[in-house]
């Protein structure tokens, strides 16, 4: 994945934690996704939206096509949404980046999120 498309997608993710309808538009515009994310965001109070906001992110590529990495990145986030070491620990293992983010998850556990999402998002 390119870098730019690496940086997108940490905001997009990002901004879906807080707006989920909001973080698919970014993904697919005014699409089937969005409406449903729309729907399931009302419905759910956000629980709902966030995980399909996470979905369509991971899994949704340009022109609709399919991420065959998607499956693995959206439980990833969706454990970083919640549980941001064991999101970390999911992607890259035991190392420095999940004991940096075991240590701002302490420290405060929306900066744990941040790193989390940025540690899933960024491959190198």
């Amino acid at each position: 994945m390119a870098t730019n498309e690496s940086e997108r997608d940490f905001w997009r993710m990002l901004v879906a934690f807080f707006l989920p309808p909001v973080g698919v538009f970014m993904q697919v515009r005014l699409g089937l996704q969005f409406w449903i994310n729309l729907l399931l965001t009302f419905m759910g109070l956000g629980i709902g939206g966030q995980i399909h906001a996470a979905w369509v992110i991971t899994n949704v590529r340009d022109g609709g096509a399919s991420d065959p990495e998607g499956g693995r990145k959206f439980i990833s986030v969706l454990l970083s949404y919640y549980l941001p070491p064991i999101g970390v620990f999911t992607r890259v293992g035991a190392g420095l980046p999940l004991a940096l983010n075991l240590l701002l998850w302490l420290l405060g556990w929306f900066p744990g999120v941040i790193h989390a999402l940025w540690v899933i998002t960024n491959e190198d």
